[in-house]
């Protein structure tokens, strides 16, 4: 069920700039193919083009390409080279991804001296397996089991700088890894998933995603 409350529905590239540089640029700025970027942290490589990336000081990622040219920019410079993301889940299906997934525990209460200060959430560990979407559903395979969230289920969907945190009726909030693809691309083709879905069914618009997925 979505109700009706505002609030923000994307982060900006300032507060993306903890990302891994894979996680943070969703394709190549010098070839502008999408997925093309493998490393973790602070460096990654084109796979295509050979283009390499960077962290610099402070924020700015420095790119060399092949030829032997150096650039430096911000993240929000580099993004806007970027080409639009593909939308292919309705064409079809997107997938499937290798990642790592963790289920969350139930909360558990955070007091000091005495004094209730709010929930803290944990998560179990780390099992591997691979994400997909098609028209309808985001789905995880982990070893034998497959976990599936029809869109309208969803109720919430939260980046942090390396996973990708789903929550919804059915199972309990999951925090995915995505090993060869870029966390922030998954984050706005599951959101763009989600807004057609909801707008299918009648329910409005939605404009927000955390901490809970809300129209109007």
């Amino acid at each position: 069920m979505v109700s009706a409350n505002v609030g923000p529905d994307h982060h900006s590239s300032k507060e993306l700039d903890p990302m891994a540089i894979r996680d943070l640029l969703w394709a190549c700025p010098a070839c502008a193919r999408i997925g093309a970027l493998a490393g973790s942290g602070r460096e990654a490589v084109c796979s295509f083009c050979g283009a390499s990336f960077r962290r610099a000081s402070g924020a700015l990622i420095v790119a060399s390409k092949p030829e032997g040219i150096a650039e430096v920019r911000s993240p929000g410079e580099w993004e806007d080279l970027l080409p639009a993301l593909d939308t292919p889940v309705e064409r079809g299906r997107l997938g499937p991804q290798a990642v790592l997934a963790r289920w969350a525990h139930r909360p558990r209460a955070v007091r000091h001296r005495g004094q209730f200060l709010g929930w803290a959430e944990s998560f179990g560990p780390q099992t591997a397996g691979t994400a997909s979407l098609d028209p309808l559903k985001f789905k995880l395979q982990l070893k034998e089991t497959a976990f599936e969230w029809p869109f309208e289920t969803i109720t919430a969907v939260q980046p942090s700088s390396a996973t990708l945190q789903i929550n919804g009726s059915g199972h309990p909030l999951v925090s995915v890894r995505f090993l060869e693809d870029s966390v922030r691309r998954w984050e706005a083709l599951l959101q763009h998933a989600i807004r057609n879905r909801i707008r299918q069914l009648g329910r409005g618009e939605v404009f927000q995603f955390h901490p809970r997925i809300r129209c109007g």
